[in-house]
């Protein structure tokens, strides 16, 4: 390889590092260490990329050889991103809209295609691989399942202009959300149900009871909470359920831990001083699984009852407050929990 080449590769390769090393020092503090691992991001796994849907976050990664673009290392570079955006929209056609359409069956297939003039790619990483016998680079890019830009109200968007009877839209205008620390979150351990049951992440998921009655779906939420959070944020456990329902009298590591993971930006800046009152966590079991992909979840007749109650009081389910502790299929991996609105996703 010509000493000019190797020169550049070292360059390249060093401010990739340097960039990557400064993204971490500068990303907010987290306190996923020791015995406050109880909870872990539920992330699905793929060759071409993974899909985060604690963080809500889609990460496609593209490879491209330097001996397949003349050798330039910003052709490669470029031709890597490409490969890149184009694996993030593929998995983005693979995922769950709701319990019957996956996001790539959407407008006869074209919705993705014409998605991709709406989303928002930023970089992740960038790393040289040279020792093979083909230097090549690989280009990690993400984009976002949820916020003002996010896939979740880009999708709402666009189909509304398309066509509006596709999804069930919320019927009332969006309002501010207004929350305060006092405000509980409803966390739904699905983690006992059988292995053809289990949970199927969804962008748009229901809750309903066994009765058939429908608790939780789109067109009952504020639409402003998805530019703050998705519908469901999908974590998990390894702490049984009768310890996760003590967490209301129980000040310890797990309430710090969700009390940084379910801040906002502006809650996190504050992380470390004292505060007045614990978060509170109203934890139930689901029953078991509807709809064709298996995404919507079932709870009881009495936890939906009470369930009713806290909404109108702390509008928990209008503001989509709803963590979902799954069980880890095939292909899901383990991943830490930073704080979740952090600026640096």
């Amino acid at each position: 390889m010509p000493q000019s080449i190797k020169s550049n590769y070292f360059v390249i390769h060093l401010t990739a590092i340097t960039l990557v090393t400064l993204g971490l020092l500068f990303s907010p503090a987290t306190v996923n260490s020791g015995e406050d691992h109880r909870f872990t991001a539920f992330i699905q796994k793929f060759a071409t990329g993974r899909i985060d849907w604690d963080r809500g976050i889609i990460y496609g990664t593209g490879r491209a050889y330097l001996d397949q673009n003349r050798q330039s290392i910003p052709m490669t570079i470029r031709v890597a991103k490409l490969i890149a955006a184009s694996n993030i929209l593929k998995l983005a056609a693979g995922i769950n809209i709701d319990d019957r359409r996956k996001l790539g069956e959407l407008s006869d297939g074209n919705f993705v295609i014409n998605l991709k003039a709406f989303l928002r790619f930023t970089e992740h990483d960038a790393r040289l691989v040279d020792d093979t016998g083909r230097p090549y680079y690989e280009v990690t890019r993400k984009t976002h399942l949820t916020g003002i830009s996010g896939l979740n109200v880009q999708i709402l968007k666009q189909m509304k202009a398309i066509d509006p009877a596709v999804l069930q839209y919320p019927q009332k205008a969006a309002e501010p959300v207004r929350e305060s620390e006092e405000d509980p979150w409803l966390v739904l351990d699905a983690r006992d149900l059988p292995e053809p049951g289990r949970v199927q992440p969804a962008l748009f998921p229901e809750i309903a009871t066994t009765t058939g009655e429908t608790l939780y779906n789109l067109g009952s939420i504020n639409p402003a909470a998805l530019e703050k959070r998705p519908m469901v944020s999908y974590v998990e456990s390894t702490e049984d359920f009768k310890y996760l329902q003590s967490v209301n009298t129980q000040a310890g590591p797990l309430t710090a831990l969700l009390d940084t993971f379910f801040n906002t930006q502006a809650a996190i800046a504050e992380e470390g001083k004292s505060r007045k009152k614990r978060r509170r966590f109203i934890v139930k079991k689901v029953q078991g699984m509807q709809g064709l992909s298996r995404t919507n979840l079932v709870i009881s007749q009495k936890d939906a009852l009470a369930l009713r109650q806290e909404d109108s009081a702390s509008r928990i389910l209008k503001n989509c407050r709803v963590i979902v502790i799954v069980s880890s299929p095939v292909g899901g991996v383990e991943g830490k929990l930073p704080g979740y609105m952090a600026a640096s996703q």
